[in-house]
């Protein structure tokens, strides 16, 4: 039997384009439970999937201190892997979702994808 935890896709599998994403936020990666910042979480919109959105975790990146309301930015991410995970939640529940890490993140200017 496959553990779900085994599979794992890149950037041009989950966004099925090589386009830059557009990105709806920008915030510090914080160690849990501490101020330390680890990186960047970015998070992106995906057209190509019904506009569902991903967030990355990117190490060691500052791309969050570039977050302004008046600037409409894109991300292009190197190194990227996602990951589906489940997991039994407090109640029984099945909770399901991606986990997605990058070894850098580019971000630029506006955002075309429609």
């Amino acid at each position: 039997m496959t553990n779900l935890n085994t599979f794992t896709f890149n950037a041009t599998e989950i966004f099925r384009s090589n386009s830059p994403m557009p990105v709806t936020a920008l915030r510090p990666w914080k160690k849990r439970g501490s101020e330390e910042v680890m990186g960047s979480l970015v998070s992106v919109v995906i057209p190509a999937r019904n506009f569902a959105t991903l967030t990355v975790k990117v190490a060691g990146s500052s791309a969050y201190e570039q977050a302004d309301h008046e600037i409409t930015l894109s991300a292009a991410f190197k190194g990227l892997v996602v990951r589906p995970y489940a997991l039994k939640g407090a109640q029984g529940e099945i909770v399901s979702g991606w986990t997605a890490t990058a070894d850098s993140v580019e971000l630029s200017e506006g955002a075309e994808f429609l």
